[in-house]
């Protein structure tokens, strides 16, 4: 009875798991791509720029830069969501096995210093890019 009982609660534990990484992907790709992200305008205006359109060389380069670190960004931000869902669901499956679980637990805490290494790469680059147009 109690076996059943904890098999149907690892059911849904898992079921929930699932579902919350569904709503992840569904709500945290387009806040991370919304968030830091490049809209085509801002990479097409970059591209633009650098085909000769005037405006000097420290403002082409310095729009490329920024376009290229925004796509870099949402590449990063992604797979950082997705490490973190996927260790997430490996840890809720450990079944119990410490190995399995601090496995999982690492990969989050990898991701999450992923992430943060990302976002003060893009703010040290924006700091740059600041002080070099000055």
């Amino acid at each position: 009875m109690l076996e059943t009982i904890l098999n149907n609660s690892i059911k849904k534990a898992k079921l929930v798991a699932v579902l919350l990484a569904i709503f992840g992907l569904l709500v945290g790709v387009p806040t991370v791509s919304a968030a830091g992200g490049a809209s085509s305008n801002e990479v097409k205006k970059a591209l633009g720029d650098a085909g000769g359109g005037g405006g000097g060389a420290e403002g082409t380069i310095k729009n490329i830069i920024k376009a290229a670190l925004n796509i870099f960004s949402i590449i990063i931000g992604v797979a950082g969501v997705l490490f973190i869902m996927v260790a997430g669901f490996k840890y809720i499956t450990a079944g119990g096995d410490p190995g399995k679980a601090s496995s999982a637990q690492n990969t989050i805490l990898y991701a999450v210093a992923g992430l943060a290494v990302a976002a003060l790469a893009q703010i040290i680059v924006r700091f740059v890019l600041g002080q070099v147009a000055n």
